[in-house]
Parts: C-alpha cells; sequence; structure tokens
C-alpha cells in the first residue's frame, strides 16, 4: 500500500483581524473569498492567539511554543533573545524542510525582524508589504505546476492593520480607505462601555500611549467610523486571499493543497473603547482559523483551538511528519474527530 502523497500547503495570515468581524452574523462585512474557503473547509469559531501582539503571537505560531518559553514579552527588540524565534531548528521552516517540503515565505514577518530572515528555512519570495504580495506568490504558485516536492508557502499580509494608522490621521500605506456616511456605518458594539471593575491597567496604557492608539478624543461617530473603515481593510485583505485562490485554481494546485488562513491577533474595533491589541479582551485574543483542502472534512468546528500553539503540529501531520517533543499544541481536528473541550 503506497502512502498518500504530502499535500502542499499555503498558510494566509492577515494582521490584526479579529474573529468577530467575520463571524455569520456580523453582517457588516462583505468577505465572499472567505466565504468560499469556509464553505469547503473546517472553521475553529473559538481560535485564540497566545498573546494579542504581533511578535508574541508569530514567534508561537513559528515555534509552537508559548512566548514566555521564547523569553518574548512584547514586540521590543530589547526584550527578545539574539536568536529569532523561526531561524530555530525545531521552527517550522526547518521542520518542512526536513521533511521533503519547499519551504517559501513572503510578506510580513515580524518575528521580529519586519521580513523572514535567511536562515529561516524559508525561500524569501518577497519581503515586508502588501503592495504586489499577492501577486507574486500567485506567480510563484504558477510556477509550482510540474514541481516534484510538495510546498509550504506562507503569505503574510499587513492589512487590514493599517486600521492603526486611519486611527492615528496617518497616510495609510497601501491606499486609504473610505468609511462613508457614519448613519451608514456599523453601530457601536453593546459592550462600547468599559466594565465598571475592568482593570485600571488597561486605562493606563492607553492614555501612556496615546500617540499608538490615537482615539482618545474620539467621538460616538469616530468609533462608528473607525468600524467601518476597519471593515473595508478587512474586505482588501480578503481581495489578496481571493487572487492566492485564483492562483491555485489556475496552477491546478486547488486538488493537492490544504489552505490556511488566520491572523496573529484580533483588534479592540470599539469594544471597551478600545482599539489596537495587548487586551485580553475577545474581540483582540479570538482569531479567524479555516482551512480547506484534502482530507478536510467541512463544518464549524466548536471547540477551543490555540492559533498559536496547533498550526505548527498540524501542518507536520499533513506532511507526515512527527512533531517537536514537548509542545503544548494538539493537531486541528480536520477530519472531524474532537478536539480540546467546549468548556
Amino acid at each position: 500500500m503506497t502512502a498518500a502523497p504530502q499535500p502542499n500547503l499555503l498558510v494566509v495570515m492577515a494582521d490584526q483581524l479579529g474573529a468577530h468581524v467575520i463571524d455569520r452574523d456580523e453582517g457588516w462585512v462583505d468577505t465572499p473569498h472567505l466565504d468560499r474557503l469556509r464553505a469547503q473547509g473546517a472553521e475553529f469559531e473559538r481560535a485564540y492567539v497566545t498573546f494579542p501582539l504581533c511578535v508574541p503571537s508569530r514567534a508561537s505560531f513559528l515555534t509552537g511554543r508559548m512566548p514566555h518559553e521564547l523569553g518574548i514579552g512584547g514586540n521590543r527588540r530589547a526584550e527578545l533573545p539574539l536568536e529569532e524565534p523561526g531561524t530555530r531548528a525545531d521552527s517550522l521552516g526547518h521542520l518542512l524542510s526536513a521533511a521533503g517540503y519547499d519551504c517559501a515565505y513572503a510578506g510580513k514577518w515580524h518575528a521580529t525582524a519586519a521580513s523572514a530572515p535567511p536562515d529561516a528555512g524559508f525561500e524569501v519570495v518577497r519581503p515586508f508589504g502588501d503592495r504586489g504580495l499577492a501577486e507574486a506568490c500567485a506567480e510563484w504558485m504558477r510556477g509550482r505546476r510540474e514541481a516534484e516536492r510538495p510546498f509550504l508557502l506562507i503569505t503574510s499580509f499587513d492589512d487590514p492593520h493599517t486600521i492603526c494608522e486611519y486611527a492615528r490621521r496617518q497616510p495609510m500605506p497601501y491606499g486609504d480607505v473610505d468609511p462613508g456616511e457614519v448613519r451608514d456605518a456599523p453601530p457601536l458594539p453593546p459592550n462600547f462601555l468599559p466594565a465598571p471593575f475592568e482593570s485600571e491597567a488597561v486605562r493606563h496604557e492607553k492614555h501612556a500611549a496615546q500617540q499608538v492608539y490615537g482615539t482618545g478624543a474620539y467621538t460616538c461617530d469616530d468609533w462608528r467610523a473607525y468600524r467601518a473603515a476597519y471593515r473595508r481593510l478587512v474586505e482588501r485583505a480578503d481581495e489578496y486571499l481571493g487572487r492566492l485562490l485564483t492562483a491555485l485554481d489556475e496552477a491546478g494546485l486547488t486538488d493537492s493543497t490544504i489552505v490556511v488562513f488566520t491572523s496573529d491577533h484580533g483588534d479592540g474595533d470599539a469594544a471597551h473603547r478600545w482599539n489596537q491589541k495587548t487586551a485580553l479582551f475577545e474581540e483582540c485574543t479570538r482569531v479567524p482559523l479555516i482551512v480547506s483542502g484534502p482530507g478536510v472534512v467541512a463544518g464549524t468546528r466548536p471547540h477551543l483551538a490555540s492559533a498559536g500553539l496547533d498550526l505548527l503540529p498540524t501542518l507536520l501531520r499533513a506532511a507526515g511528519a512527527a512533531a517537536p517533543d514537548g509542545l503544548h499544541g494538539m493537531p486541528l481536528a480536520l477530519d472531524g474527530e474532537r478536539g480540546r473541550p467546549i468548556a
């Protein structure tokens, strides 16, 4: 009996995309390509990050380990170990290269450098930046039609992270978005007001770093416009995803490729009068996690999943490779088996 061929692996990451924005009952965003992906695949409805901040979360994804195990407590380089987490011998690029994969990375790395370093086990298809990123990855995949080895391609977009520039009234790197009229914007969320017993540390951080948050003087109408602009950026990320899925179709690789869509963290999106991330609010910590492709049984998965800890063992299992010892994560329930308890 011959072993099943190793599938190609395409991981698509959008930065700062909270799962609540694309929940089926949300109603304020149009994401046809994400809708296609989750209609065909497994959607993990309760997927959370290990730390709602770029570098710690991405370091977890690349290694399958908690940020504190890697010595990472934030985004600032002074807090980080000398070794980039993704360059470790037991990190994703090196592990899948050893399993027979051609590994490539495109776009935002941020664990810790902006772009993927040369010693992380990946061919760098394109550095940080969304302009031309989807097109470069599409061309790379079209070139894989006749390849003998399977591939892992990680395509990491910056949007909708540029909602940060919108909040600070700064030029947006990949073009501004029009939030439209306030009367047509999403309403304020039910949990718009801070909770009466909220930790003082949350407000202290926002006050101390108002130049980062940019929303200190926001009115209710400003918050509604923010929510509309955020959804336009999510739609832009969905368009990028569509170009990648089209490239897979055109290259005849759709049926042999597992596609994963996720994010490194969410955004406050006006809940608790909060934007940005870092706080352990649901909107900041719960992210999309959708997997589609060969061997994946379509449907929703209500049990808990970790976007940081579970993806590395999931991709290794799909490749037929063993995971390193000492990991806290477990392979995702792609074929319908039960995962972590719902409670």
